[in-house]
């Protein structure tokens, strides 16, 4: 059974529309939030944040999944999160992100939808990662030679066609 850290946060924010200086905060706290779980450098142990908002539901889920060492010698580091947000508590949506860390710098990240029921993991250099219940494969993607600039996450086989999705990587400015 997996730990689960939960970390209570109040934030009170005056309105629901939030100003591109709000964003730009929003977007510091997750990216704080990560470096906090990156740091922490314990694989596979999940930490929950929830924001305390009126009549909204935002919440940070994130495990540190470990570190790849590729070619060069140079390791990388991957941090998966999902972001639950919405009106209600049983409508929220989630979206999903694969963060990749260099020397604690943020090179980018894939958002790879929804997430995935199991959390991705690091064996022998590789992600891999398992869609969900309706899915039967399994995705390996190697970090060896480069960062992959579009992954594509398997999940069934079906009249010979491998039916799956495809990610982008998207580079940090």
């Amino acid at each position: 059974m997996r730990n689960v850290y939960f970390i209570a946060i109040i934030i009170c924010l005056a309105s629901c529309k939030q100003s591109q200086k709000e964003i730009s905060k929003t977007e510091d706290f997750k990216i704080g939030l990560e470096k906090l779980v990156l740091n922490s450098k314990q694989k596979g142990i999940e930490y929950y944040v929830k924001i305390n908002i009126p009549k909204e539901v935002l919440e940070y889920k994130m495990t540190y999944i470990g570190v790849i060492e590729n070619s060069k010698k140079e390791k990388l580091d991957f941090v998966y999160s999902t972001i639950f947000s919405g009106v209600y508590e049983d409508s929220k949506r989630a979206n999903s992100i694969i963060t990749i860390y260099k020397n604690q710098e943020r090179l980018g990240h894939y958002y790879v939808g929804g997430g995935f029921n199991k959390t991705p993991i690091i064996t022998e250099n590789e992600i891999l990662i398992n869609y969900d219940d309706d899915c039967n494969q399994s995705t390996r993607i190697s970090f060896r030679d480069s960062i992959p600039q579009k992954i594509f996450i398997h999940c069934k086989e079906e009249n010979g066609k491998m039916l799956g999705d495809l990610y982008n990587f998207e580079k940090q400015n």
